[in-house]
C-alpha cells in the first residue's frame, strides 16, 4: 500500500504545504545503470538568513482564524481500487491497422468538416479550414464516407462514434457535383485569397486582409437542413449497420465547436450561437437519435 502524508498549514492568504512525506511501502528507487549523474552548480542567488524552503501553493484560501498547527492529510493511492470503463482509450480518424495497433475502442469522426456533412449527397462544406468550399466526395453514394468509416473502425476492433449535424445548414453542390464557393469572388468582390483549383472562391477576407466580408448568403452552398433531415441519416445507419443494441453506431456527437460556428462557418452562421439556441438544438437533436435508435 502506498501512502503519502501532506502536511499543511495556513499563512499568507493562502493554504500551503510546507511538508510531503512519504511514508508505508514506497517501492524503492530503481537501480541505476552506470554512475550518478553530476548535479548542476546551484545559481548564485542570495538567500535570506534563516529562510525556510519556499512553500507549494495549492491556491486554497484561508479559513477564518486558522491556526498555525499542522493538519496532515493521508492519501491511500491503494484504497478503494476499481476498474474503469475501456470506452476512456479513444482517437480520431484512425486507420483499422492504427486502432488495432493502438488498441483503441473508440474512433471518432469529428471535426470542422463534419458540420455540414450531407449525406444525401455524400458532401460536406470546409469552412475556414479551405476557403468555404463545399466538396463532394469520390462517391456520390448516399452517406458512403461514413458508413466506410464505421465499416473501418469496427474492422479494427473499435466502436465508432458520428457526428450529427446542428447548424442548420448542409453542403450543397451544383448539378455535376462542381464544388461550390461560400465567399464567391463574382458576388461579393475581390478577396485577399483565392482556391488556386477555383479562383472564384474566396477566403472572406477583403484584399487587406482584415476587413471581413459580410453579408453572405448560405444558399450559395449550402442547403438548409433540419433534425428531420438528419432522421434520414440515422435511419439509413440504422438499416445499414443495425441498432445500437445489436452492433450498430451507439455513439453520437451533436456537432463540432459550436462556440465558434460564427468564426468557422460564418458564411452560413456569421452569429455567435446563443444559449436558447444551443438549447433547442440539442434537445431536438437528441430526441430524433433517440426516436430512431433508442439506445445509441
Amino acid at each position: 500500500m502506498n501512502k503519502l502524508t501532506l502536511t499543511l498549514c495556513a499563512g499568507l492568504g493562502l493554504g500551503m504545504v510546507s511538508a510531503v512525506t512519504a511514508q508505508q511501502d514506497l517501492p524503492p528507487a530503481p537501480p541505476r545503470l552506470g554512475p550518478a549523474p553530476t548535479a548542476p552548480a546551484a545559481p548564485n542567488v542570495p538567500t535570506l538568513p534563516n529562510a525556510a524552503p519556499p512553500p507549494v501553493f495549492l491556491g486554497a484560501p484561508d479559513l477564518p482564524n486558522a491556526g498555525t498547527a499542522p493538519t496532515p492529510i493521508t492519501i491511500d493511492a491503494g484504497a478503494n481500487r476499481h476498474l474503469i470503463s475501456d470506452l476512456i482509450y479513444g482517437v480520431a480518424f484512425a486507420s483499422k491497422d492504427q486502432l488495432a495497433a493502438l488498441n483503441a475502442t473508440l474512433d471518432r469522426s469529428g471535426g470542422n468538416a463534419v458540420t455540414r456533412y450531407n449525406w444525401k449527397l455524400n458532401a460536406t462544406n470546409h469552412a475556414s479550414d479551405y476557403f468555404y468550399e463545399s466538396i463532394g466526395e469520390a462517391s456520390a453514394v448516399p452517406g458512403e464516407s461514413a458508413d466506410t468509416f464505421v465499416a473501418a473502425s469496427k474492422a479494427g476492433g473499435a466502436q465508432p462514434m458520428l457526428t450529427i449535424p446542428m447548424l442548420g445548414w448542409v453542403a450543397k453542390l451544383g448539378p455535376a457535383r462542381e464544388k461550390l464557393a461560400g465567399f464567391s469572388v463574382k458576388k461579393y468582390g475581390p478577396q485577399q485569397k483565392t482556391d488556386p483549383y477555383l479562383p472564384d472562391a474566396g477566403n472572406g477576407l477583403k484584399p487587406d486582409g482584415k476587413t471581413e466580408v459580410t453579408g453572405s448568403d448560405p444558399n450559395d452552398a449550402n442547403l438548409p437542413a433540419t433534425p428531420d433531415f438528419q432522421r434520414g441519416w440515422v435511419k439509413h445507419l440504422t438499416t445499414k449497420w443495425g441498432k445500437a443494441s445489436n452492433g450498430g453506431v451507439g455513439w453520437y456527437f451533436l456537432d463540432n465547436e459550436p462556440s465558434l460556428w460564427h468564426s468557422t462557418h460564418r458564411d452560413a452562421h456569421p452569429r455567435g450561437a446563443t444559449m436558447d439556441e444551443m438549447l433547442a438544438d440539442t434537445l431536438s437533436s437528441a430526441a430524433m437519435v433517440k426516436s430512431v435508435d433508442p439506445a445509441a
